[in-house]
């Protein structure tokens, strides 16, 4: 589950599990989080469904004998947390392991458009609320959906 300081009615908890398969160096993952009905879908969100359900499957390739592995992504959302349409989610990278360092360099997006976060979120009367103009709001909902590059540097002890 999240919980978000300054806004426990966006507080929530899921349930979830994973199957993992290693064949040599590829290696395969599916799995599934289901967020029961709770208060947070009682929120102003664009769907009426009170629950939701996210399913993902994930391959990662380790070519012998290399600090490299290759690996993907790929979710679908579906229920409460839907952004106005059930949508999907992925990944695509490639990691670097030093000593205990790991750098990670992945494009991580959604199939969420402009329009279907405008249409789920921005509204003259919501984006006043919050003190945004129309462009701003409309920037502000789509940012977390858009697909961009992500690098990161992992300590692990």
């Amino acid at each position: 589950g999240y919980i978000y300081p300054g806004f426990p009615a966006g507080n929530y908890y899921e349930i979830y599990g994973d199957v993992v398969k290693a064949y040599g160096p590829v290696t395969a993952k599916v799995g599934v989080n289901f967020a029961p009905a709770q208060k947070v879908f009682n929120l102003n969100f664009s769907s009426a469904q009170r629950s939701n359900t996210y399913v993902f499957g994930e391959l990662s390739f380790s070519p012998p004998s290399t600090p490299f592995v290759l690996h993907t992504h790929l979710g679908h959302t579906g229920g409460g947390f839907d952004y106005g349409k059930q949508y999907l989610d992925y990944s695509a990278g490639v990691s670097y392991k030093y000593k205990a360092l790991t750098f990670d360099l992945s494009v991580v997006g959604t199939n969420i458009s402009r329009s279907d976060t405008d249409r789920a979120f921005v509204s003259a009367a919501g984006c006043a609320g919050l003190g945004f103009t129309i462009a701003t709001c409309s920037n502000y909902w789509h940012r977390p959906a858009k697909t961009v590059a992500v690098g990161s540097i992992t300590a692990s002890f």
